[in-house]
């Protein structure tokens, strides 16, 4: 019964890790569109990352 509770307590600590490391990429991101957004017109086109 405690190995259980000790498996599911470490695969919630490794979600929520993951969460986190999505929502600081994210925020990353985000940094990125808004310089894009504001600077993207004065970067030449053949510099700028391709949109997939």
């Amino acid at each position: 019964m405690v190995m259980v509770f000790f498996l599911t307590a470490y695969r919630y600590h490794r979600l929520a890790n993951r969460v986190q490391d999505l929502q600081e990429a994210e925020k990353e991101l985000n940094k990125e569109r808004t310089f894009l957004k504001y600077f993207g017109p004065t970067i030449p086109i053949y510099k700028r990352p391709k949109d997939n």
